[in-house]
C-alpha cells in the first residue's frame, strides 16, 4: 500500500533541510507513504513512492534477493518462497517478504521546516493518489477548506432574532427601566447577542470528504478509472490564510 505526502504553501521558497530553531514537521516515508504540504497555491511533495520505478530501490531490492515480475507483473515485487507479490519494496508486515531485508521496513525521513505560509498537509494512501494527482488533490482540499471556513463564519454571526431581543431590553413604553425577573421564562440569560453557531465537521474533516467524493463522482462518470484500493487521507490544517 503506497502512502504519499503532500504540503500546500502559499507561494513559498522551495523547501529546505530544517534549519536550528525552525518549526519542522517530520516526514515518515515508509511503504511509499507519501506526504504533501500547501501554499495558495503551490504544492510540495514530501515524500517519494517507494517501489520498483525508483531506480535506486530496484538496484536494493536485487541486490538484497528480490525480483521484479515481467509483463503486466513487472511493478511488482517477488522474494524468494514468499507468496504472492507486493507493489512496494518497503512496508511493515508481509514478514516473507523481509528475508534478507529485500523488502525492507526502514522508513525514509525528510525534516521539513513549516513556516506560518503552511496552509494544510495531507497524508494518503494510493488508493487515492492512483486516481488524483498532488495539484488536484490540493485544489480539493483547499476548496473544502474555504468552504468550510466560510459557512463556520456566517454561523457564528449574531442571527437578527437574538438582536431583536436585546435592542428591546433596557425600558419601557412608559421610559421607565424595564428590569424582567430573573427566573421569568421569558427573560434573556445575558445581555449579549447569542451566537447560532451550528456544529457541524471541521475543516480537515470536509476535506477529506470532498478527496474521496471526487474520487466517487469521477469513477462513476467515468472520466477516473473504476479500479479499487484501499483508500485512507488525512488532512492536517496548519494555518489560515491571512
Amino acid at each position: 500500500m503506497h502512502r504519499r505526502a503532500l504540503a500546500a504553501i502559499r507561494r513559498c521558497p522551495p523547501l529546505r533541510a530544517a534549519a536550528a530553531n525552525a518549526q519542522h514537521m517530520v516526514s515518515p516515508n515508509q511503504r511509499a507513504h507519501m506526504h504533501v504540504l500547501a501554499c495558495p497555491l503551490q504544492c510540495s511533495a514530501l515524500t517519494t513512492d517507494h517501489n520498483t520505478l525508483d531506480e535506486a530501490e530496484k538496484q536494493r531490492l536485487i541486490a538484497s534477493g528480490g525480483k521484479t515480475g515481467k509483463d503486466s507483473m513487472s511493478s511488482h515485487v517477488f522474494v524468494g518462497d514468499a507468496e504472492g507479490g507486493l507493489k512496494v519494496t518497503r512496508s511493515l508486515g508481509d514478514s516473507p517478504f523481509h528475508k534478507d531485508d529485500a523488502v525492507s521496513a526502514a522508513p525514509g525521513l525528510r525534516h521539513v521546516p513549516i513556516s506560518p505560509k503552511t496552509r494544510f498537509a495531507v497524508i494518503a494512501s494510493d488508493g487515492i493518489w492512483d486516481h488524483l494527482s498532488n495539484v488536484e488533490v490540493m485544489q480539493t482540499v483547499s476548496e473544502a477548506i474555504a468552504a468550510t471556513r466560510a459557512q463556520e463564519d456566517l454561523s457564528a454571526t449574531p442571527s437578527p432574532s437574538s438582536q431583536s431581543v436585546v435592542a428591546s431590553q433596557g425600558s419601557s413604553e412608559d421610559g421607565r427601566a424595564n428590569s424582567p425577573r430573573p427566573n421569568s421564562p421569558s427573560s434573556p440569560s445575558t445581555s449579549k447577542p447569542r451566537l447560532t453557531k451550528k456544529r457541524g465537521q471541521s475543516a480537515a474533516a470536509a476535506a477529506c470528504a470532498a478527496v474521496l467524493e471526487r474520487i466517487q463522482v469521477g469513477q462513476q462518470d467515468g472520466t477516473l478509472g473504476s479500479g479499487v484500493d484501499d483508500r485512507a487521507i488525512a488532512v492536517i490544517v496548519l494555518n489560515r490564510p491571512s
